[in-house]
């Protein structure tokens, strides 16, 4: 197994790459008037696609699950992360007059460490099921 600070090291390279493709298709869509909403969540597709790929391929290199079952675990956290990042961009712009692309960086930001710990142990790891089976039964124990 590849040692958790080593993954992080590449979690987070392979997130300065996204970041530049989300945010520079965040401001691209922003500057052509799409709505806030709107540009928010296709630069985030955008991505998270990337993310995952390059995450699979070279951060955590488990293949232990096929790819699909990594991908569907993958969406339900992105999804999570994804209602998070739209509430504090919304927050941050609309409560607090913040510039969208600073309410943006504050948005990744605290994604950051949650998205780690939630796709190492569970998107590359043994899955939300068997994390929720493991939870369950230290309870019962």
């Amino acid at each position: 197994s590849v040692p958790a600070a080593t993954q992080f090291f590449k979690y987070v390279t392979i997130g300065g790459v996204v970041f530049v493709v989300d945010t520079a298709l965040f401001q691209g869509l922003l500057f052509a008037a799409v709505a806030l909403p709107a540009a928010t969540t296709i630069g985030y597709v955008a991505g998270v696609s990337t993310h995952f790929a390059l995450n699979r391929a070279f951060s955590f290199r488990n293949f232990d699950r096929t790819w699909r079952n990594q991908a569907r675990t993958y969406g339900a956290i992105v999804f999570a992360q994804w209602v998070m990042t739209v509430t504090v961009v919304e927050l941050l712009v609309h409560g607090a007059h913040a510039a969208p692309f600073v309410a943006k960086l504050v948005a990744v930001a605290a994604n950051l460490p949650v998205g780690f710990l939630c796709h190492r142990s569970m998107t590359f790891g043994p899955g939300i099921r068997s994390r929720l089976r493991e939870l369950a039964g230290l309870r019962r124990g």
